[in-house]
């Protein structure tokens, strides 16, 4: 819901019309989503999509001033290819991993407390997917897994690979400062300047997890695989706006124009660098 609607908040403020797409893979929430929309706003200027393949398909077929896509990088590979063709600009907030690096010397207790936190907000499902058996509880009748703390993870396995929609937090241990950051670059390209300086990553956070954003004075969207743009809001307004640059010369500067008209003068001349 918030994914969907955040783009819609800064679309509005802009003063844009916009077609919404939600996922088909939440059916109940795209039709409620397709019943409120035309009940509380304008129908002539929002209008909401409902479907699968074909309608997307259809959607990306139309030119549009700005496409806004939150998902895969599968299917942002899509977008991006479909708007391409009209030089349609877009913003991507696609999946990606969030690494939490934690020094030695740091207090472990408050570390573990602090991602466990993090890792285990909104129910795991903080653009975190996995498929697979693990040894934590699981009570597929009322929805519910307990957290799972994986440890021993080879850097090749599938973990590592996609987005954890749910509460599995994988651990690797690393000799120095230098083996993480080659970890996190090798896939996404305890001093805070070699972090901000040497690896790449939509935002970044020390000492918590997700924290920054809760800040709506900042940013938020990826970089490379996990996408491209700004979002929250002042920057979900911007992306639906285009900054337009504009000027009017009064009648009254025509005299100090007249140089640039020929025949050029010695005067003229004089002027150039």
């Amino acid at each position: 819901m918030i994914l969907t609607l955040q783009s819609l908040v800064g679309a509005i403020a802009a003063g844009r019309c916009a077609v919404i797409k939600p996922s088909e893979a939440v059916p109940h929430f795209s039709k409620l989503l397709a019943e409120l929309v035309p009940k509380y706003i304008d129908a002539s200027a929002y209008h909401v999509v409902n479907g699968a393949v074909p309608e997307t398909t259809k959607i990306l077929e139309l030119q549009w001033d700005h496409i806004f896509y939150s998902g895969n990088g599968r299917i942002a590979r899509i977008v991006a290819s479909a708007a391409a063709k009209h030089l349609t600009p877009c913003s991507l907030e696609l999946g990606g991993k969030s690494p939490a690096v934690v020094d030695a010397s740091y207090d472990m207790e408050l570390a573990a407390k602090r991602i466990l936190w993090g890792k285990c907000n909104n129910v795991g499902q903080a653009r975190e997917q996995v498929g697979g058996a693990f040894q934590g509880k699981r009570d597929p009748t009322r929805r519910r897994i307990e957290p799972v703390t994986v440890k021993g993870v080879d850097e090749n396995d599938s973990l590592l690979e996609e987005e954890i929609f749910g509460p599995i937090l994988p651990v690797i241990a690393v000799d120095s400062l230098d083996e993480a950051i080659d970890f996190i670059n090798a896939r996404h390209v305890l001093e805070q300047i070699r972090f901000v300086n040497e690896t790449q990553s939509g935002g970044i956070a020390f000492n918590d997890t997700v924290q920054h954003l809760a800040v709506g004075e900042l940013p938020f969207l990826g970089i490379g695989e996990s996408g491209y743009g700004y979002q929250f809001m002042r920057y979900s307004f911007e992306a639906f706006t285009h900054l337009r640059s504009s000027v009017d010369i009064l009648k009254s500067e025509e005299p100090n124009l007249s140089l640039r008209y020929p025949p050029y003068k010695p005067e003229a001349y004089q002027l150039l660098p």
